[in-house]
């Protein structure tokens, strides 16, 4: 369980742990491991971090607040903006793409570490439907940030083989993906 943290050295430590995870299967990485590479003591770590899945959530909540900082004002349909700010969400993944890897191998492997990542991916999803400008009334709401979570796992998975620098097999099924869920949604929500 995570305790309160202050959000400098939250990032300090998610900054080691994702210079870790590049390196080492996330299995393998420990709160020392982390500890010394930010150049704290165990102990400093380990009062705002448990055990290394506690620092998933983190990791997530990093991811946003990066994505957050890289968009500037949105232009253009719903699904315009929702493509650019997911896209600068993979953007942001590719600048850490090995260690990215090697903790979803981690999470294939042992997934009880998805206990840590589902709630931080639901609140990461309803995030970037708000940094759209799409952020819905319930149950709108559930509906959009559960079908967001879905598309971005399923492209997230296609992210993991695409291996181009322009990421061109991601950008297709990420529009491919918004636009199906798009007319979806316009189905759906007719009935609320």
């Amino acid at each position: 369980m995570t305790k309160k943290k202050a959000p400098n050295l939250e990032k300090k430590i998610c900054d080691a742990a994702l210079k870790c995870a590049a390196t080492h299967d996330w299995a393998s990485v420990t709160l020392a491991m982390i500890a010394k590479a930010v150049k704290l003591s165990p102990t400093q770590v380990t009062k705002l971090f448990s055990t290394t899945g506690d620092i998933l959530p983190a990791l997530v909540r990093q991811t946003d607040a990066e994505v957050a900082n890289s968009v500037g004002k949105l232009h253009g349909t719903p699904h315009d903006k929702l493509f650019e700010v997911m896209m600068a969400r993979f953007d942001y993944l590719q600048t850490h793409r090995d260690a990215i890897l090697n903790i979803m191998g981690s999470v294939k492997r042992d997934p009880s570490l998805a206990r840590h990542l589902l709630p931080a991916g639901a609140s990461s999803m309803q995030a970037m439907l708000a940094l759209a400008g799409l952020k819905q009334d319930e149950p709108k709401n559930i509906l959009a940030v559960t079908g967001l979570l879905a598309i971005y796992a399923i492209v997230l998975c296609v992210w993991e083989r695409d291996e181009s620098d322009d990421m061109a097999k991601t950008m297709a099924a990420l529009d491919r993906h918004l636009r199906r869920a798009g007319k979806l949604a316009d189905i759906l929500f007719r009935a609320f």
